[in-house]
């Protein structure tokens, strides 16, 4: 369990962690030792500790009064005025929805709803938490993600790609609805690796209609010459072009 403590006002909330006795120092509320259990724990604690302590700094920055319940709302993201990530990407997903087959295809849509899925899932191993306040959102967030993507779930880099784009898109809407003033992914990119193509080009196809055959059929038996035949002639052609 964490509590928070300002000006004689307390909150009280559950870490979401669990710790054997034998491992838990009560004195200093941290795991002893230097397993790799106490230090993974001790590493989430910290991170608890830092995101509480950049909430209760931002209050004080934007508020007259700082209370404990304040700075709880906003490390959970329940607070009126905190607009949240996951929040929005809800929002758009509906209306998104609603449009299938007139406006929008269901395989965009798809992938929008995968794309929210993980989002979560980096959340609770990160960020150790189910949500951010977009405010808080730093170039570092979609940097962390972006290798998460890549090394932890091996995602292909095209996928990677389009996550990206879509938080982008995302922050444009907050823009938009004067939740930030800056863009805070505006300055990071990416590129996804394109495959060779398997398809001929305009000009390669222009040299391919002008191919002559080494032997020419006759137009009136044309329709009855054999198909292999005709690739035959299609592929001599191109071997005498030096078409690959």
């Amino acid at each position: 369990m964490g509590r928070i403590t300002i000006n004689g006002t307390q909150a009280g909330f559950s870490c979401k962690k669990e710790v054997s006795l034998a491992l838990w120092d009560v004195k200093t509320n941290r795991a002893k030792g230097k397993s790799e259990e106490a230090r993974t724990l001790n590493q989430e604690l910290d991170n608890i500790k830092a995101q509480i302590t950049r909430h209760y700094q931002y209050i004080c920055d934007h508020d007259s009064f700082v209370t404990a319940k304040k700075v709880y709302n906003r490390y959970v993201g329940f607070s009126e005025e905190c607009h949240t990530l996951m929040n929005l990407f809800r929002e758009q997903l509906e209306p998104y929805k609603k449009k299938i087959g007139i406006e929008k295809a269901e395989s965009t849509y798809c992938g929008l709803v995968a794309d929210y899925k993980s989002l979560p899932a980096f959340h609770e191993k990160k960020k150790n938490a189910e949500d951010i306040v977009i405010e808080e959102l730093e170039k570092s967030f979609i940097e962390d993600y972006y290798n998460w993507m890549l090394g932890t779930c091996a995602l292909a880099n095209s996928t990677v790609f389009g996550r990206v784009n879509t938080l982008k898109w995302l922050m444009y809407i907050a823009q938009e609805k004067g939740w930030i003033r800056v863009h805070p992914f505006a300055s990071f990119e990416c590129m996804p690796e394109y495959k060779r193509r398997s398809f001929l080009s305009e000009e390669e196809l222009q040299r391919i209609i002008h191919i002559e055959p080494r032997y020419k059929t006759p137009a009136c038996h044309a329709r009855h010459v054999p198909v292999h035949v005709l690739h035959r002639s299609f592929l001599c052609g191109l071997e005498s072009h030096n078409i690959r």
